[in-house]
């Protein structure tokens, strides 16, 4: 059996460096809505028809899965409060996205400052589509 070059083994060595670098860069640095609300901004604050909170807590929940589906990084999760629920996207302690959909008929979703190597761009878009809808 023969081994790759030491050429190789370094390009190996290097590119899972390099990415596991950039890795801990976006996860070095922990944001949570509840112990760092500084790092997040509202991205869009929107009301809805209060009757339809049911069916836009489940279209924003449909749009945050996706990334679970592509980026194993990351989960999704949802969780009852005292005003509605709360669905963010995660990945150990830092949320990257959070949503709340309120029962008084109002969704805002808020971004977390983290460095952007992972993008959402997708799920925000779905997410503000459920509003329209």
């Amino acid at each position: 059996m023969r081994f790759p070059s030491t050429r190789v083994l370094l390009l190996i060595v290097c590119a899972v460096a390099s990415g596991c670098a950039a890795t801990t860069g976006e996860m070095g640095k922990p944001a949570s809505l509840r112990h760092t609300p500084e790092r997040f901004r509202v991205v869009f604050d929107e009301p809805f028809d209060r009757a339809r909170a049911p069916q836009v807590l489940e279209c924003v929940t449909d749009a945050f899965q996706s990334p679970v589906d592509t980026i194993h990084i990351t989960s999704m999760r949802q969780a009852r409060r005292a005003a509605g629920y709360r669905v963010d996207i995660h990945a150990g302690n830092t949320q990257y996205v959070v949503a709340d959909v309120l029962d008084a008929g109002r969704l805002s979703v808020r971004q977390s400052d983290y460095d952007g190597l992972v993008k959402f761009d997708r799920e925000l878009q779905a997410a503000r589509a459920c509003v329209s809808r």
